[in-house]
Parts: C-alpha cells; structure tokens; sequence
C-alpha cells in the first residue's frame, strides 16, 4: 500500500490551526484580515475533509486483517486436514477431507480477492488525502507570508539580542518509557501486555514557535518560556499481540494469529510548555549555560498502531488508527540543561497512558536531546 507522510499532514493541518493562538504569545495585534480568515476557514475545511477519509481508511484497514486472521485460520486448518489425510486409508474419507481442504481454498481466494479490492480502495483514499494535503502546503505558505503570523512569535533569532531569549524552538528526539504508579518499570500481570522494547521506542518533537518572556524588564538571563511543539511517541511492543477492547471499554492485549516483526503504538499531541530558564554566561562571547524547570500541557491529535508482519516472503504494513482508550489530555513535568545550540530533556507526564480505569495504569517519560533549527 502506498504510504503516507502523517508528519506532514498532522504538522500543515495544526501549524495553521494554532498560528492564531500564538498571537497571544507574542502580545501582538489580534486583529485578523478577512483574507487570513478565509484562509484558515479554508483550511479547516480541508482538514476535516482530511479526517473524514482517514475514517474511510480506517474501516477497510479493520476489514482486512479480520480477513487476513481467517485466511491463516483456513490454512492452519489445512494443514490438520492434510495430516489426517497420510494416516488416513479409506479412500472415501480421504475424498471428503480433500473436499474440505478445497472448499476451504476457496474460501481463501475470495478474502485474498476482497483484501485486493480494499487495498486498492485504501489507494485511492491516501492519493486524495495526499491531494488534499498539498493544497494545505499551499494554503500555509500563504499564511507565512500574510501579516497574519508575525516573524518575532519564533523568538530572538539574532546573535547579538540584548533582552532574554529562552531555548525551545528546535527538533528534539529521544527515548520513550512509562513507569507504573509505584515509580518502578517493572510490569505487572494485568499490563504485562504492554511491555517495551525500549530501545526502540523513539520520541520525536518539533517545536516549532517560542516566545521568551524575561523574569523583569531588561532581564537578560532570568525568564520565562512558552510555545508550542507537536510530539510523535512511538511505544515498540514486546509482545505479539493486537489491542482491543472488552465489552466495557477495557483495553487488553490479544495474542495475535499474525507474526509481526514490527508492533507498536504511536500517538500524536499537540503540546504547551511553561519552563522557568536561567542562564549562566561562560566569558565567552554569546555562549550561555542554562537549565529549564517547568511543565508542559498537551491535547492528542492522533493515535494508531503500527504493524509489519510477513506474508507470501513479501512484507506486509498496517496501520489502524484508533482511540486505544489514551487520554485526550497530558500534563506533566519537564526539565532541560544545556549549552549553546545543544540540550538534554526530560519529560514526566502526571496524567496516565490510558484512561482511567480504561487500561493499565502507566505514567509516560521520554529524555533525550534537542537540537535548534
């Protein structure tokens, strides 16, 4: 199937959503232009247009690998039926196993001809999201060069800047982790299901707007720092298994018919930090030691699994997007150190993975670096 750059849809579709929050950052004139506003109803609209064929995306993706769990049933049951058929000596016995083992080839063909219908169906869809999602590169880059989004929301970029500048704007990437509600990493039975592959459970952020409030006027190194950013949080399953849902909305983990070689769980959020920076000047012309402490906000934008199982000797992707029972909200705590264009962070989250009493009770970390743009 013909993949699709989640990135770049999730990050054109909110880069124009929020451009007209930012504003509030900056203290700048909320006055918008009918154009500016034209442009963002525009983009709206092609965002929820977006979203509708995800939905339609959705459905045929669950359609095929229901098929795809009968046709490996179908041919396990051959398999039995064939090793009766070796110790079998009636001949008309053996007449009706094979009279079986055919019905059931059958059976294989039409799921593998409706899993070929959907795919080429889930084709179609990603080429009109894609259409879709250029028209809102389109409509973005109208945006930027409209008076609609102001240059300095992304901070003090000059060398020589006399006021306090904050370190946020940049792309970070790092480990991702939880811990259970006794601080430890060790699971228990009822979410063992979940178990890590942690070091390959990544953690990607692009923070892609700043404003940088000094702790007084004229400060120069005591501040405040907000923005916002859009955190991509890939969770690498251990275990062979499907999430699913139990009649009460509980998620639990299936042990799959498939082998996947790849399993994971990924979320999007659209995050809002407020970090307290100080910053220590070395002697050394513009460079600057500082540490962060604060807390971040954020609300989800999407989440699906990921799966690569494989099939005929060819690799097989899916995804399904779904609801997984994950919070729509995330608060926590964050800290960073650092030194010129360079940081180290790490992130806390108060607010569990899941829902309460909806899935295992796990609190989310990531750490790793940060680089500026």
């Amino acid at each position: 199937m013909k993949s699709i750059s989640v990135i770049k849809m999730v990050c054109v579709y909110f880069v124009i959503l929020v451009l007209a929050v930012s504003r509030v950052f900056a203290q700048a004139d909320s006055t918008k232009t009918e154009e500016d506003k034209s442009l963002l109803e525009e983009g709206v609209e092609l965002g929820e247009g977006i979203n509708e064929l995800k939905k339609g995306v959705k459905d045929f993706q669950f359609k095929i690998i229901n098929y795809e769990k009968r046709i490996q049933l179908l041919k396990d049951s051959n398999k039995v039926i064939i090793s009766e058929m070796k110790d079998e000596e009636d001949e008309t016995k053996k007449n009706e196993l094979q009279t079986k083992i055919d019905k059931n080839n059958e059976e294989i063909s039409e799921y593998e001809k409706k899993i070929e219908a959907f795919e080429h169906g889930i084709e179609q869809i990603e080429n009109e999201i894609e259409e879709l999602a250029d028209k809102l590169d389109d409509l973005a880059d109208e945006l930027e060069d409209s008076d609609f989004f102001s240059k300095e929301d992304l901070g003090c970029k000059k060398k020589k800047c006399n006021k306090f500048r904050g370190h946020y704007v940049g792309f970070e990437f790092g480990l991702n982790g939880y811990l259970n509600p006794e601080y430890s990493m060790t699971l228990d039975a009822t979410s063992k299901f979940m178990e890590l592959n942690t070091n390959k459970s990544w953690a990607y952020s692009l923070n892609f707007i700043q404003h940088s409030i000094p702790i007084s006027v004229g400060s120069r190194y005591l501040g405040f720092v907000t923005g916002m950013g859009v955190d991509w949080n890939n969770y690498r399953l251990k275990q062979n298994i499907d999430l699913q849902e139990d009649d009460n909305g509980v998620i639990s983990g299936e042990l799959s018919t498939l082998t996947y070689k790849k399993n994971s769980l990924n979320t999007v959020y659209l995050k809002m930090p407020l970090i307290f920076e100080f910053q220590i000047p070395t002697g050394r012309k513009d460079k600057i030691f500082f540490v962060g402490l604060g807390a971040e906000a954020a609300v989800k934008i999407n989440s699906k699994t990921r799966k690569v199982y494989e099939k005929d000797d060819d690799l097989k992707k899916l995804r399904i997007e779904g609801d997984y029972q994950l919070s729509p909200f995330r608060y926590g705590l964050t800290a960073r150190i650092g030194y010129e264009n360079l940081q180290l962070f790490g992130n806390y989250s108060l607010q569990p993975l899941f829902e309460k009493n909806q899935g295992p009770e796990l609190y989310p970390f990531s750490f790793g670096i940060r680089i500026d743009l």
